[in-house]
């Protein structure tokens, strides 16, 4: 397995006083707190403002609810992995690393305070999906649903601003090595913390399409982290024709929903 951070990434570039995995652990910790507590109040708010109603209008079915399975942030492993990977000169969230943000690195190398506070709270697009919470739907219109009412400013209330630019990655045919398959709406959210507003990720998924992902992370992950051969071409496919499949069954549901129930889905 890969050592997170790369051995030479770390020491050329992390402060000494984080090069201990224990010493580093703690001090992200302690920087996710507000990640966490931002994505809690976005969560609480949305569950309050978009899932109840939308689950109140129909009361003979299930509709979605919040997906509480999980942490509402990365864990530290996976943020040395991110920040390993961007310092590596690969590209992160669409930006790589330039050579001013290297020497200011490799010059500071004294001053943890700055190494967090690049990471956490300057470099917001390398590290946009520090926090993060799914919505689990029972059908592709309710996710459709849910994500319109986003948009429909009814989290004003709590000073949480939305973009209005919605990822629709249900249908749409998104191959990522590694990742083909993955099939949710992303949008995103800006709350605000005391004097910082801070990035909040929100999936929108069917049941099925939620199973579908967390039985493939394994593999995603193992490509990732630079394991690629481990996971054959074959078994990529394989991975992307079970989401298909879910995909096509989800529709049919869908359809026979709509053709028994009415255009409305209502009884």
């Amino acid at each position: 397995m890969p050592q997170f951070p790369p051995p030479a990434i770390r020491d050329e570039f992390y402060p000494i006083a984080l090069l201990d995995e224990t010493s580093r652990r703690y001090a992200y910790l302690d920087e996710l707190r507000a990640y966490s507590q931002a994505a809690e109040a976005a969560a609480t708010a949305t569950h309050r403002q978009i899932v109840r109603p939308l689950a109140a209008s129909h009361p003979d079915r299930f509709v979605c609810c919040l997906d509480r399975s999980g942490p509402f942030v990365k864990s530290p492993r996976s943020i040395d992995d991110k920040i390993g990977r961007y310092l590596s000169g690969k590209p992160v969230a669409g930006e790589r690393v330039t050579e001013n943000i290297q020497n200011r690195l490799r010059s500071k190398r004294d001053d943890a305070s700055d190494f967090l506070s690049l990471f956490f709270r300057e470099s917001t697009s390398v590290m946009n999906d520090l926090a993060r919470f799914r919505i689990v739907c029972n059908f592709i219109a309710d996710a459709q649903r849910a994500a319109a009412m986003f948009n429909e400013n009814l989290l004003a209330g709590h000073s949480i601003d939305v973009d209005p630019k919605i990822e629709d990655r249900i249908e749409s045919d998104r191959w990522e090595e590694g990742a083909g398959g993955h099939r949710a709406i992303h949008l995103r959210l800006w709350v605000p913390l005391g004097d910082r507003r801070i990035h909040v990720e929100v999936q929108i998924a069917t049941i099925l399409e939620l199973g579908w992902d967390m039985k493939s992370h394994p593999l995603y992950e193992l490509t990732r982290q630079g394991q690629g051969a481990t996971v054959s071409k074959r078994s990529r496919l394989k991975a992307r024709a079970v989401s298909d499949a879910l995909y096509v069954a989800d529709v049919l549901f869908e359809e026979l929903f709509v053709e028994t129930l009415g255009e409305g889905n209502e009884r």
